[in-house]
């Protein structure tokens, strides 16, 4: 085991690119649908779209947000829609995945996620995960109305289970939307499906947490 995971009790999964790895097709074609709807609420050429959008996640990290700041309906944005069915379509079952957390059941599991309810449940069923396995899933868009990288999902988080920042363990593949924030509340940081100096630790899979937390 990491001896600066010790303490950890709790394990929060980021959803999106975390559970599953993007590739590039699948993120090339969420991120033409969120320039096609900026395109259409601003009536902008392809170019100018891409501009806008670029600028703006510059400030706000994250896709969803910077839909609403450019004009996007934000009903539309929160829903997901736009990027949720090219998720279902990748998504299959994944036993690696299923026994990974079946080596993790010693600590509890929680999902913080941007994505809304009905599709995040529709999600873990394709990828073989039962519900069951997280003690609470948060889905930002439709309980809060505000998503990470904004603190306060990650607050309420902490303020359900009741434990100190620091016996958390946030799992994540973006570090500016899922990482940063976390670790500005003094919880532990783990970076999944690639390396980043902000993270307290990365990882070249998401089958690698176990690793980190089991003793030999």
């Amino acid at each position: 085991m990491n001896n600066q995971f010790k303490d950890i009790k709790v394990l929060v999964w980021d959803l999106d690119g975390t559970l599953y790895k993007n590739t590039l097709t699948l993120s090339g074609a969420i991120h033409a649908n969120a320039i096609k709807a900026v395109k259409k609420a601003n009536s902008l050429s392809d170019e100018e779209a891409e501009q806008l959008f670029q600028q703006t996640y510059k400030q706000l990290a994250s896709s969803t947000q910077t839909m609403i700041h450019c004009g996007v309906d934000r009903a539309y944005a929160l829903s997901g829609k736009w990027y949720a069915e090219v998720q279902l379509k990748h998504l299959q079952h994944n036993q690696r995945l299923i026994n990974m957390f079946d080596r993790l059941k010693p600590w509890r599991h929680i999902i913080n996620t941007n994505g809304a309810n009905l599709v995040t449940q529709k999600k873990l069923r394709l990828l073989g995960l039962s519900a069951d396995i997280f003690a609470k899933i948060f889905t930002n868009a439709d309980m809060f109305g505000k998503l990470k990288p904004d603190l306060m999902p990650f607050k309420a988080m902490l303020d359900y289970t009741g434990l100190s920042a620091e016996q958390h363990l946030m799992i994540g593949d973006r570090p500016e939307t899922d990482l940063l924030p976390a670790k500005k509340l003094g919880m532990k940081t783990c970076l999944v499906w690639g390396e980043s100096a902000e993270a307290d630790v990365s990882v070249k899979t998401v089958y690698e947490v176990s690793d980190l937390l089991m003793a030999d």
